[in-house]
């Protein structure tokens, strides 16, 4: 094969319909620009149905919380993304379905608010599961771990015990949170 013939880069995962029409609409922009249109196109029309479908308001995904997504491109894109390689991307039967990573994500987005950059930045780790978004449940997981493994080390233990020693982590974290809000 001649080095000329080569293709190179990532194959385009655009649907052929839809990048023809971006190359038509729009030719003077990159493949990366177009590619990054087309996602947060898909993410921008997702958050738009969850913000007038009611019966998807108890998700807690608002145009005055999450609004200010809206016009970050950037942001809209990675959202986006996550979107389509669920998609394309169902090896696992077990892992969460995009929409649900989807929706995690916007409630960090609303309650974060981080500038654009950090936003990228932590969606893409995340999408790339190289940090998985926090939730209650991973969260639930690891204290039950970290106790399970105490009581193994100390069959002694007894559940009050427990009960208690879990009250004053509680309050711990509690005053961490409150003395952070302070702050």
């Amino acid at each position: 094969m001649e080095a000329g013939t080569k293709k190179r880069g990532r194959p385009p995962k655009i649907p052929a319909q839809e990048r023809a029409s971006l190359n038509q609409n729009a030719p003077h922009i990159t493949r990366r620009q177009r590619d990054n249109w087309y996602y947060a196109s898909m993410a921008q029309s997702l958050i738009e149905t969850i913000f007038q479908r009611e019966e998807l308001a108890g998700l807690g995904i608002t145009r005055q919380k999450h609004g200010w997504l809206l016009e970050r491109i950037s942001v809209l894109a990675e959202l986006g993304r996550v979107l389509e390689e669920a998609e394309h991307n169902d090896a696992n039967k077990e892992a969460p379905s995009a929409f649900h990573i989807f929706v995690e994500m916007l409630l960090w987005l609303g309650e974060k608010k981080p500038s654009a950059k950090a936003a990228v930045a932590r969606l893409r780790r995340w999408r790339t599961g190289k940090a998985p978004p926090p939730s209650r449940t991973a969260l639930a997981n690891v204290i039950v771990d970290a106790v399970r493994a105490y009581w193994q080390q100390h069959p002694e233990l007894d559940p009050a015990t427990v009960r208690e020693a879990l009250a004053i982590a509680f309050e711990h974290v509690q005053q961490s949170v409150n003395s952070e809000a302070d702050s």
